[in-house]
């Protein structure tokens, strides 16, 4: 199993600590019982995404002096309301993964008997619905290297953890010709999506489908944004655990128009 270690820069007490890291559950499963008795599936054979849950720590604040057990309590107080990285370390291993989560809480309790001792519990609600690699993982390339036809990319993005990562950024930097858009497609059973974006770029096109948005340079370019008829998911564009076959298609751009993915392993 693993411990929660840290909330942002700030080292979480290791003292008698406790911790109820969570269950995982969807909020909205779809399923209703409809006329006749019959069970109905809203969402089909989807898997949805995970919900927001609760992460409780707890512990003990020790120190040997007073000032500075004040001080420590001080800060940790001061990190009510702040959303940050929750991290995780695996006992097998030394595994470090990270989430989003905000401070919802901290409550501390004092003996008189143990004047140096702070009995703490503090409570974070995760903003994610998986929790990601430390280090990300890119694939980058030129639009001419190991080609399947004119201006098109084919390669393999691979997602070593264990659940789906619907948080992946492209960024498409145009060559020597103005850039007209792009296509993407992911043709992993499951996850198919194809989506195309841009116009007239003539420096980095971003696509990012973790916050759903499409830029140039800083100028978003939202209304450029549109799914092609072989898309059949949610999300814009996703990663299945394991390797995932993804192509890319750019119209214009010049021969040296280079991109680069960016993603992080996904854990449940």
């Amino acid at each position: 199993m693993y411990w929660i270690t840290q909330f942002g820069t700030r080292l979480l007490p290791a003292r008698q600590e406790s911790q109820s890291v969570g269950a995982g559950r969807i909020n909205n499963h779809g399923i209703l019982n409809v006329a006749g008795d019959y069970i109905y599936d809203t969402h089909g054979d989807e898997q949805l995404k995970m919900g927001s849950r609760e992460i409780v720590v707890r512990g003990v604040l020790y120190n040997a002096t007073s000032a500075t057990l004040e001080s420590d309590y001080q800060d940790l107080m001061a990190l009510i309301g702040e959303r940050d990285q929750l991290y995780r370390v695996w006992d097998d291993g030394g595994a470090t993964q990270t989430i989003y989560a905000r401070c919802t809480a901290v409550e501390v309790d004092r003996d008189i008997r143990h004047k140096q001792h702070l009995d703490l519990t503090m409570r974070f609600r995760t903003a994610e619905g998986a929790w990601c690699s430390a280090s990300a993982s890119t694939e980058s390339g030129t639009f001419n290297a190991g080609t399947i036809g004119a201006g098109t990319w084919q390669g393999t993005l691979t997602n070593s953890g264990n659940a789906i990562q619907r948080d992946v950024t492209l960024d498409v930097v145009a060559g020597t010709a103005t850039l007209n858009y792009v296509q993407l497609y992911n043709s992993t059973t499951g996850h198919v999506s194809k989506i195309q974006a841009g116009t007239a770029v003539v420096g980095t096109l971003t696509i990012d489908s973790g916050t759903l948005a499409v830029s140039a340079d800083g100028t978003s370019l939202y209304s450029s944004f549109s799914y092609e008829s072989e898309h059949e998911i949610d999300d814009w564009i996703r990663l299945a655990p394991g390797d995932n076959v993804v192509q890319l298609y750019r119209n214009g751009g010049g021969t040296d128009t280079s991109f680069t993915f960016t993603w992080y392993d996904a854990w449940a």
